[in-house]
């Protein structure tokens, strides 16, 4: 099973890993920029927002990057 980076008990983080595990494909626990462009995006473009995301620069994002955006705090950085 894969870990989860949210507090127990949470609505916002369970919609995130919700929404997460939908996102990825192959359920490898973390985001290609293919996985992420998959998707419609309601808030700008794929592109910009896999960018923003993509806190640690190494050209995935994790789940705890992922959830950090609809939390609205910073992941940590590895």
């Amino acid at each position: 099973p894969m870990r989860r980076h949210r507090e127990p008990g949470t609505m916002m983080g369970a919609r995130c890993e919700q929404h997460f595990d939908v996102f990825d494909a192959d359920h490898d626990g973390k985001l290609t920029s293919e996985e992420f462009a998959a998707w419609p995006h309601a808030h700008g473009d794929a592109g910009v927002l896999f960018g923003e995301r993509d806190l640690d620069r190494d050209g995935t994002i994790e789940r705890s990057e992922f959830c950090s955006a609809w939390s609205g705090q910073q992941a940590p950085q590895k």
